[in-house]
């Protein structure tokens, strides 16, 4: 597999593999290796580390992570005590796996944009807590 994953990708490949049909509820996709079908586009990936929310609230402060290939956005907000109350920072996966190279000043064009996403899906999530 040489695309970026996510563990809730895990179970419609093992359904796949098991000859078993993927539930509606399953969030993930079967991993291209696995999936005739699959067109090659990779879809965007998030992630989000928030130990303060409760599991019933809302996200008001938090790292966040957007991958949308070779892209890689991260977003913390809601630190205001740590004086941060905003910070992104991009990286080019594929020319800086290490992510050494902080591309949010030479390229606010695709930052702006994965920024605006990122939020519209943290947003989305905020929604039946609000």
């Amino acid at each position: 597999v040489y695309d970026p994953t996510s563990a809730v990708d895990v179970l419609p490949t093992i359904a796949r593999l098991a000859g078993r049909s993927v539930p509606d509820w399953a969030e993930g996709r079967v991993l291209p290796p696995f999936d005739e079908a699959a067109s090659g586009d990779r879809p965007p990936m998030y992630a989000v580390q928030s130990a303060k929310t409760g599991p019933q609230s809302p996200i008001v402060s938090g790292s966040t992570v957007l991958i949308r290939w070779p892209y890689k956005l991260h977003y913390y907000f809601g630190y205001p005590g740590a004086g941060v109350v905003e910070w992104a920072q991009l990286y080019d996966l594929s020319s800086d796996p290490q992510e050494m190279v902080d591309l949010s000043s030479t390229r606010p064009d695709v930052t702006a944009t994965m920024l605006r996403e990122l939020k519209a899906k943290i947003d989305q999530e905020n929604q039946p807590y609000l």
